[in-house]
Parts: C-alpha cells; structure tokens; sequence
C-alpha cells in the first residue's frame, strides 16, 4: 500500500492555523514542530488523512533518534514534506521518503557539491536545467528522508543519472516515483513497489 496527497493551504489564514494547531497538537509529542504554518498544515494533512481514509483516530506521532518521525505502536508509515504554498504526505505499509520543491533555478556551486559527477555533467548539458536540477534534488531528498539519514546522509552517494526522464523506476533497492505540476516536482520512495497515477489533492477541514 502506497497513498500520497497534497493540499494547497495558501488559502489557511493565521486564526485557521492556530484552530489547526490547537485541534492536532495532542497527537504530537514533538510540540517544538507545530511552530510553523507550513508544518502545522502537513501534519494537519496527515491527521486528516488517517483519520479519513485508514479510519485512525487516536495516534501519537513520536520521532526517532535520526529525527524520522513514526506512529507510536502502529506499523503504517508516512512522511511529510512542504514547499511554498505545497504540503505533502506519503502513506505506506512499509518505510517511505517523499519530498515536494517549487521549481528553482539551477544552481551550478550547489550541484557540484550535491550531485555525482554524471549528474552535474547532464545539468551542464540540459536545455531545462531548473527542472532538471529541481527533479534530482527531489529524488535525492526522498531516499534520504525514506532511509531516515537525511541530509547527512550525503546527496551525493545517490546517483540518479540514469533515471533522470522516468518517472517511475527502481533504484537502489527502492521504488520511485516522480510528479511534474506547472511549479512543483514531488517524488515518493518507498520499499513498496507500485506505481502511482497522480497524488490525491485534499483540502484542510478547519472547523471539523
């Protein structure tokens, strides 16, 4: 079982966060990472998400030493992510990494550090380096995030070259897959092999 979903919560003023915060906050023992609306809104999401479609009501989501959060006793696993406006969350029966990025420009210093040399050279050659360099970073953040290291992991122990225009294939030992939308790239990691049609765009019930 994989399931992923995004919301758009541009449309969440400053009152409906904090009526999210306060609704959610008990299922967190973390509370230092409902400070921000953009992660209050992610895991407002991901509330939403158990409690609607895998029927979960009462949770607690507790971290593990390497900062990757899980449900306390319960064997389902997700993972959350936000860029802009975007939040997304991943659901699966097995560990799963998911990672979304508005489009940014390329930037020649950071690849050279974070890519594999094969990668940085398809960059320097590409005729959409920004998409290109976007669609990579994803891939890198959500086997990092899927594996629990996270930037430490190292970006560039990854290469990704030979994938760089599929968006679903398996690589090492893990599948993924890659979304386009006119501004954002998201990619999914996940141990459970399946290819996705598109992720589910939900919107945020405040008052419920």
């Amino acid at each position: 079982m994989l399931e992923v979903y995004f919301c758009d919560f541009s449309v969440i003023n400053d009152s409906d966060c904090e009526r999210l915060r306060d609704k959610i906050a008990f299922h967190f023992n973390d509370k230092d990472s409902l400070k921000r609306k953009d992660s209050v809104c992610a895991k407002a999401m991901l509330c939403q998400v158990l409690d609607e479609s895998f029927n979960i009501k009462s949770f607690v989501v507790d971290c593990e030493e390497d900062g990757k959060p899980y449900l306390v006793g319960d064997e389902i696993c997700f993972n959350l992510s936000h860029s802009d406006n975007i939040a997304l969350c991943s659901v699966s029966g097995d560990v799963v990494g998911c990672d979304v990025e508005k489009i940014r420009p390329y930037n020649p210093k950071l690849a050279k550090r974070f890519f594999t040399t094969e990668e940085f050279s398809l960059l320097e050659k590409s005729d959409n380096p920004d998409l290109l360099f976007t669609r990579l970073w994803t891939m890198k953040e959500s086997i990092l995030k899927c594996l629990g290291s996270g930037l430490s992991g190292g970006l560039s122990e990854y290469d990704f070259s030979p994938f760089i225009n599929k968006n679903y294939f398996m690589a090492h030992n893990l599948c993924f897959n890659v979304f386009e939308f006119p501004e954002y790239v998201i990619c999914v990691c996940s141990k459970v092999n399946e290819k996705l049609t598109c992720p589910v765009k939900i919107e945020i019930s405040v008052h419920k």
